[in-house]
């Protein structure tokens, strides 16, 4: 956590009341400023709503836009998290998954049409997560397109959007177009990037006043829409002081991505380059590896065990000092080395 967080939340504590407060103009202005100068787009302060973190919030906005014996599609693979939220409201869950193609990921969109078919809403991780793909702008206007015609919502969950990598641009999905808007909720928050997700603080951008006013209807319902001091001072913090430290983590991670890379020439499991997040996926499908990868990588390591779905592919962690990352990378080229191709053969 920064230290400017740290001492704004030290700060609180030492405040003598820890009663009940309010959510003044200040949560609405500053997550509408953060969207514009970060990403472009501009927000107008009452198309914003509180949430009490990702997972709750998912929860809620399912509820609110889709029938409970509707379907929902997750255009994944998709985190534990994003899946729990989703199969607890009760709805069917359909998954169209993206592909590695060339080094990339890629969207199958004859499936996507097919998926979404008669589905109430689909949820978007944007930038996705775990793969690190950043969606191009035709990608999601061709994703709306599709959500229009078969009047399918879109929730997107865009907490993530401040670690996209630089070169890479990330743009809203609600942003592409003024159809897209009006089908679209958008989670936000700064818990990624800032080390604060356990605080459990978030917005919903909803454009759409009949979307956003069954959201609130249903956060009410739920009691959800109440909020910690802690986690709404470390919320405004992050957002009103924190782009110098977003600027030097994108930094530090496309480093990371630069040793990794060079570190991983002419390994025999290829790597599939993220434009966003932290991880850095090894494909190794096809290389006479994956037994042995499997017996490494799974060991107690949280991001394969969070990602089930990525079968052959392998997880390096680029979020953590570059001296581990680079004592990690030569230890995954020894163990992954043809010379001990034989203990895949036995």
């Amino acid at each position: 956590m920064p230290a400017f967080l740290r001492d704004a939340l030290r700060r609180r504590a030492e405040h003598p009341i820890y009663g009940c407060t309010f959510i003044d103009e200040s949560f609405y202005q500053v997550t509408a400023r953060w969207q514009e100068k970060r990403h472009g787009w501009t927000v107008c302060p009452d198309w914003v709503l509180f949430l009490p973190g990702i997972a709750s919030g998912i929860h809620t906005i399912l509820r609110a836009l889709t029938e409970p014996s509707g379907n929902i599609v997750i255009l994944g693979p998709a985190s534990r998290k994003v899946i729990q939220a989703a199969t607890d409201t009760g709805r069917k869950v359909h998954f169209c998954n993206l592909f590695s193609d060339r080094g990339g990921w890629r969207i199958d969109f004859n499936r996507l049409k097919q998926c979404i078919a008669g589905s109430g809403l689909l949820i978007l991780v944007n930038p996705h997560t775990p793969t690190g793909k950043v969606f191009t702008k035709r990608e999601l206007g061709e994703i709306g397109a599709l959500c229009r015609q078969s009047e399918t919502g879109i929730l997107s969950i865009e907490s993530g959007s401040d670690l996209v990598l630089p070169v890479n641009t990330m743009f809203p999905a609600a942003s592409v177009s003024e159809d897209l808007a009006e089908i679209t909720a958008t989670m936000v928050s700064p818990g990624a990037a800032f080390y604060i997700e356990g605080l459990h603080t978030a917005a919903a951008i909803v454009p759409n006043p009949a979307l956003k006013n069954k959201i609130q209807a249903q956060a009410d319902k739920d009691r959800t829409a109440m909020h910690n001091i802690f986690g709404l001072t470390a919320y405004l913090a992050a957002w009103q002081k924190g782009a110098e430290h977003v600027e030097r983590l994108r930094g530090a991670l496309l480093r990371n991505l630069d040793l990794a890379l060079k570190k991983l020439e002419g390994f025999r499991c290829a790597p599939i380059v993220p434009q966003a997040g932290g991880l850095l996926w090894l494909d190794c499908n096809g290389c006479g590896s994956i037994r042995r990868a499997g017996r490494y990588f799974m060991k107690g390591d949280p991001p394969r065990e969070e990602y089930p779905d990525l079968k052959g592919l392998f997880p390096v962690d680029l979020a953590r000092p570059s001296e581990k990352l680079a004592a990690d990378l030569d230890r995954y080229v020894k163990i992954l080395s043809p010379k001990n191709r034989e203990d895949d053969e036995n």
